[in-house]
Formats: structure tokens, C-alpha cells, sequence
């Protein structure tokens, strides 16, 4: 068994044998205020790490029981009396303690009878020391000022005592406690600690910050009165701010990490979701339907990053790739308000990858209840076109969101019952600004919205969305708008006046340096034309599964250049099925489209070639005459259907037979997206990149074969 396995295990154990165990949560000793401690954290991950005479010596004690060897502790007194009660039982423990002087035991003389030390504060008090205790094991490397921030925050939350107070709200604190624990546990499991990503144990130090500010507060509070270290009836407002600072650090810690791809939060919320309020909070959240019947009535479109349509057209990027610009915008996102700017823009070309970049984005976020809303726009539906259906779309996902939004939406739409007939700015103000603003003000974590292709809206309504978004954002706390688009004129022109300076942050990805992207590529085709996928993709071919030889990689690698799209089309093209015949495909296709003298930025050239070679290879070699008509009337009419037809509708429009749209159709599945019945199939523009090729009169060079074509 793993070390981080069995540590995860002695961690889960139940909250009887926690509080019944023989080992004691220690109340005395603690590192110096300098955290002066040569050999603390060596003894501490010895101790935590350790087998001793019942086996692995995990457990609530295992903590504090380093810190007992007889240093000062915050009080000024010696360890001494700490040593003799490593070992005991809680019960007994608080019977010494109450027969110490005072200024020997490091708090006041405890007056209560044993037995009314709260059971649920002390497995509190296991979950938080166990965590630190894991933690201790990476300190060395933790960016925290001061190596005795660990040691004094374990002497912080040993020495408060809880005597009688709500036990409602020291139940909420032990669970929070439980998911900080499962989520440093799962964010290591398995990994070489001296090869953690710097970017986790910033985050983990920031944790230890958290921890320590949060029980020091408990001190400064406390300070001066008689029973200086005891939490009483009167202090419950303590507890619920300490609920408040823990679940404020984790929601941080898993919107940052997660985001980035760091962590997975799968087991984390399976494990504490039964005892978790604030998790069964936002899972009811999640799953119930518009409460109210104003908010049902809200016209909207299709373009959440979980909806049908854009599940259809989008996918999120392959596991492994694009990690220092995803940790990046995750950082972003889940940084405090007034630290970086509301409105993040990232721009690039057509077929680099930005609608992958969000529709991942969005995933992660939706995942851990950060993401609020999102919208993607697509020229090829209707209503995901235009600005018309936007505020109201996000209106719509954000009071489903959160109960309180949508009674606050509601109570907009009472009011104002002809918002979404207004101008862009009117409804947003009407139904988001006005309703949510103090809302916002209250909360304390980040609240994401995405929007995908703004480039893809009408020019005029996109500008002017753009304009309304820097203008108001700002004005809602902790709101973050995450937007992609090409850089198009308008929208450059926008973003770089100078009054926009320092109020949104850009990123171009064709910045990205090239071997950045390379090794992003090269990973994704050494997934997609393994052996296993090949055979998956082609089963009727006869074993051993066909693979490419590494110099046949280089080559696709070459000529992807930064654009993913031409990576997935390319495998696309090689693992037809109507033809399987990926060994000839794949060399086809290279003899097609590169060419010496296509270098660095003529990401353009290679699609365009791409694309003409893909058009070549679907041409017969008798009647290409005949099929170039027919490809021309069909693709055409696909191009300008506001929404995609089966074969059968088309054909039925077009005038013609079904074997017509076929005959042109068939060789092209590797750039338009067929859907649907297998005898009746629905064929989409896979990326738009495609449709402006054959849409651009410069970039759709006729080849000398089409030219014969024609005569």
C-alpha cells in the first residue's frame, strides 16, 4: 500500500474511534514565535510516516506529539508536563489539566467536567492536525514565510478548548475540516513530493496562511479575558467565522487547482457530500429546475457549454495538453477581486484551439460550482448569432445557479416586464447589474462567466456587447467574464483604446511558443493514432493494428504548425473508414500539403492545402466533372442552411435524389461532422475555418486537375 494511501485511510477512520482512540489530541507545547526548530519537520514526517509497535502511527495525535518534546511554548511554559500526556486518553487529559498551577499548561485552568469537551470538537481538531501533518512532509518547499507557521498554527488549534457551544456549528467546522484534509490528500496521492508543480505548493502555502490567520483571529479576540483559550456559548460567532475562512481557503484551492487541471475533485465530494452542508447546498443548486415561472419564461438560446448544440461542436482539450495557459487563466480566475482585471480576453486565429480552451474552462468550473453562466455564439444557429438572446440566456443560467439569484431575477422581471425587449445595456443593467450587485458584494469566492467565438455575433452587436461588459463588470465583486474571439478589427480597436488599458487582460495563443504547442500536438497524435485507437477506428482492418512511424509524426507535427484543427482533421482524413487504408492516406496526405517552402506563421497555407487535398482525394478519378457540380450544390447549400438538414431534407430541397447528396458527401466526413441515422445522416461544417476557405475567393486556388474538371 502507498504511503499516501495509507495516510488517506488513517484519515477516514470513524468519528467514534477518533474520539475514543488512546492517543491524545495534545494541548501543550509549540514551536517558538520564530519558528526556531532545527530537525521539526524531519521529526514531524518520521513521526507521521512511521510504523511503531500497532503499526502505522497515524492519527489525531500524531501531530501534536511532535511538538511536545519540551520546548517553550507560546505561553512561556516547558513541555515537560506536554511529554506526559502525549499518551493519554482526552478524558485524562483534561483531568491533569485541571489539577496544573496556572502558567503551567500553557492555557488556563479548565473548571467544566471532562466529559463536556465536545466529541465533534475534538475529531475538528484530528482532521485539521492531520492535515497539517501532511503537510509537513512537503514544508521544506512550501513558499510560506517562516518555517514555524505549520508548528505554531498545530499550537493554535491544540490550545483552544470548546466547552459548550452550538454543536450544529462545530459539526459544519469538522466537515469542513474533513474536505481540507481530502483535498490535500488527493492533490499528492501518488506523487514524488520533490516533484509537486511549484503552482501546488504555492496553493497549499497559502492554505497553511489561511489556517494559521484563521485561529490567530480566535487569540486576538480572546485576549485578555479570564477564560482566555475556552470557546463558550457566547463564541459561537467564532465558529461560524472560522466555518466562513476554511470554506473560503478550500473554494480557492479547488477553483485554482482544479482549473488548472491539477486536481480532480471527483473523490473529494464523493467522500464528504453525506455530512457536508455546504456541499449539499450547492449540489440542490445544481440539480433542481427554475424555481420560479418569471425565469421559465425568459427567451433563450442553446448555448450553455453543456448544451446538445455545442456538445456536438466543441470539444475540451485532450488531457495533458495546454497546461501552462489553463493553470494561468485558472489563477485568473479565482484571484481576489481588485487583484486582476474582471474581463479576460484570449484571442487567435481560426482552428487554434480557443472554443477547446473554454469549452474546458467552463467544464472544470461548472465541476466545482464556480461557473455562473456561459454562452457560446456560433453564426450557424439562429439565436446564438445575435446579442438578442444573450442577457437573458445568462439571466436565465445564472438564476439556476443560485436560488437566491433567481428570486432576485424574478423580482427584475416583476418589475421590469419588457427587459428583454431592450437594448443590450438596458437588459443587462435590468436583469444582472441591478438585481445581483449586492448580492456579489456579499460573497467572498469568484464567480465565472465564459463567453466562446464573440467574433461569431454580428459585428455591430458584438462591439457593442463588448463596450457594455468593460463598462459594468467591474461594478459586480467577484464577477470574472472569460471571453475567446478572433482578433477582429472591431474588437482590437475596442480593447486597445487607451481608456481599456489595465481593465482586461489579453492573451494572443498564437504567442504560445511553438514548441509549446509542438509537444501539445505530438501528445494528442500519439493518443489518436496508437495502435489501440487505430484499431478502435478501424476495426474491419485486419490485425496487427497499422501505427505511423515517428518520422510520419514529425511530419504531421510540421505541419499542424500551432493549429489543432488541422491535427484533428489530418486523423480525421487517415482514419476514414471507407477507405481503410490509413498507411495510404497518411502518405497521400503529406506529398499533398507540405512543402519546403511553408515556414512559421503560414499556419493558413498548410489548412488551405489541407483542405484542397482532402477536396482532391473525395474527387473520383472518372466523372470529376459531374461530381464537382454536385459537391458545389450540396456543400454550398450546407454552408448557408441557417440549421443543418438530413440527406433526405436536403435532397428534397436541392430538387435531386438522395444517392445525389451521397455521391457528394461521401469522402468528405473528415471535415464536415456527420450526425444521426446511419441511413439518413446530418452533416455540419466540422470548423468554420472550412467554410471560410471555400468561401474566400483568394484562398480557394483551382488546381490544374479542376480546371480539366470543368472544360
Amino acid at each position: 500500500m502507498s504511503l499516501f494511501r495509507k495516510l488517506r485511510k488513517k484519515g477516514r477512520d470513524k468519528d467514534a474511534s477518533l474520539a475514543d482512540s488512546d492517543s491524545s489530541i495534545s494541548t501543550t507545547g509549540a514551536l517558538t514565535s520564530e519558528g526556531k526548530n532545527p530537525g521539526f519537520f524531519d521529526k514531524m514526517f518520521k513521526h507521521g510516516h512511521s510504523k511503531g509497535e500497532e503499526g502505522n502511527n497515524w492519527g489525531p495525535s500524531a501531530a501534536s506529539a511532535l511538538i511536545d518534546d519540551g520546548r517553550p511554548s507560546l505561553s512561556g511554559s516547558q513541555g515537560g508536563q506536554g511529554e506526559s500526556l502525549v499518551n493519554l486518553p482526552p478524558s485524562e487529559v483534561t483531568n491533569v489539566q485541571s489539577t496544573l498551577p496556572s502558567g503551567q499548561s500553557g492555557k488556563p485552568v479548565a473548571t467544566e467536567d471532562p466529559k463536556s469537551s465536545s466529541k465533534a470538537w475534538t475529531i475538528t481538531k484530528a482532521s485539521l492536525k492531520a492535515t497539517l501533518g501532511i503537510i509537513a512532509g512537503l514544508a521544506e518547499d512550501l513558499p510560506i514565510p517562516g518555517k514555524g507557521v505549520i508548528g505554531l498554527t498545530l499550537q493554535l488549534i491544540d490550545t483552544v478548548e470548546k466547552v459548550s457551544a452550538n454543536k450544529d456549528d462545530l459539526e459544519t467546522l469538522t466537515s469542513r475540516c474533513d474536505l481540507l484534509k481530502d483535498s490535500i490528500v488527493q492533490s499528492i496521492k501518488g506523487k514524488d513530493a520533490s516533484r509537486l508543480p511549484p503552482e501546488l505548493m504555492t496553493s497549499i502555502g497559502k492554505l497553511v496562511e489561511g489556517l494559521h490567520s484563521a485561529f490567530q483571529k480566535v487569540f486576538e479576540k480572546k485576549a485578555g479575558t479570564v477564560a482566555a483559550y475556552l470557546l463558550t456559548e457566547e463564541e459561537s460567532d467564532l465558529i461560524e467565522e472560522t466555518n466562513n475562512t476554511i470554506t473560503h481557503l478550500l473554494e480557492r484551492f479547488w477553483l485554482e487547482n482544479h482549473i488548472a487541471g491539477r486536481i480532480v475533485l471527483t473523490d473529494i465530494l464523493t467522500n464528504v457530500q453525506d455530512h457536508s452542508a455546504i456541499l449539499k447546498e450547492k449540489f440542490i443548486a445544481l440539480e433542481r429546475e427554475a424555481q420560479d415561472a418569471r425565469l421559465d419564461r425568459l427567451p433563450r438560446a442553446a448555448a450553455a457549454y453543456d448544451s446538445q448544440e455545442v456538445l456536438d461542436a466543441v470539444s475540451s482539450c485532450f488531457e495533458g495538453t495546454r497546461e501552462a495557459l489553463l493553470g494561468g487563466i485558472g489563477e485568473w480566475a479565482s484571484s481576489p477581486h481588485g487583484t486582476v482585471p474582471s474581463i479576460y480576453v484570449l484571442d487567435g486565429i481560426a482552428g487554434i484551439g480557443k472554443s477547446t480552451i473554454l469549452k474546458t474552462i467552463a467544464t472544470r468550473a461548472g465541476g466545482i460550482n464556480f461557473l455562473g453562466a456561459s454562452f457560446f455564439f456560433s453564426r450557424d444557429h439562429e439565436r446564438r448569432k445575435t446579442t438578442q438572446y444573450f442577457v437573458s440566456t445568462i439571466s436565465f443560467q445564472l438564476g439556476c445557479y443560485s436560488r437566491e439569484f433567481g428570486v432576485r431575477i424574478a423580482d427584475a422581471l416583476q418589475k421590469h416586464p419588457d427587459a428583454t425587449e431592450k437594448d443590450v445595456r438596458t437588459q443587462f443593467n435590468w436583469l444582472i447589474l441591478e438585481p445581483l450587485q449586492d448580492l456579489m458584494e456579499g460573497r467572498a469566492t469568484p464567480l465565472l462567466i465564459t463567453i466562446d467565438a464573440l467574433d461569431e455575433c454580428d459585428e455591430r452587436q458584438a462591439h457593442a456587447l463588448l463596450t457594455v461588459l468593460l463598462d459594468e463588470v467591474v461594478k459586480l465583486r467577484n464577477l470574472k467574464v472569460f471571453v475567446t474571439t478572433r482578433p477582429e478589427s472591431g474588437i482590437r480597436h475596442l480593447l486597445e483604446e487607451p481608456s481599456q488599458q489595465g481593465d482586461v487582460a489579453r492573451f494572443h495563443v498564437q504567442d504560445i511558443e511553438q514548441s509549446v504547442v509542438e509537444a501539445d500536438i505530438q501528445v494528442y497524435l500519439d493518443f489518436r493514432l496508437a495502435p489501440a485507437q487505430v484499431q478502435r477506428a478501424l476495426p474491419a482492418l485486419p490485425p496487427p493494428p497499422w501505427q505511423p512511424t515517428k518520422d510520419q509524426k514529425a511530419k504531421l507535427v510540421r505541419m499542424a504548425g500551432k493549429l489543432f484543427i488541422i491535427a484533428y482533421t489530418a486523423t480525421e482524413f487517415i482514419l476514414d473508414r471507407r477507405q481503410l487504408a490509413p498507411d495510404d492516406q497518411l502518405e497521400t496526405l503529406l506529398e499533398g500539403v507540405l512543402d519546403d517552402g511553408l515556414v512559421g506563421s503560414d499556419y493558413i497555407n498548410y489548412m488551405d492545402r489541407l483542405y484542397m487535398h482532402i477536396l482532391r482525394s473525395a474527387a473520383p478519378s472518372a466523372g470529376a466533372g459531374k461530381w464537382l457540380a454536385c459537391y458545389q450544390d450540396v456543400v454550398g447549400t450546407i454552408i448557408v442552411l441557417q440549421n443543418p438538414l438530413p440527406q433526405t431534407a436536403l435532397a428534397a430541397l436541392l430538387g435531386v435524389k438522395v444517392p445525389h447528396t451521397v455521391r457528394a458527401l461521401e469522402n468528405l466526413h473528415s471535415i464536415l461532422a456527420p450526425t444521426g441515422d446511419a441511413y439518413n445522416l446530418t452533416f455540419h461544417i466540422h470548423h468554420k475555418s472550412f467554410s471560410d476557405f471555400v468561401t474566400t475567393d483568394e484562398r480557394l486556388i483551382m488546381p490544374t486537375w479542376l480546371y480539366a474538371a470543368l472544360k
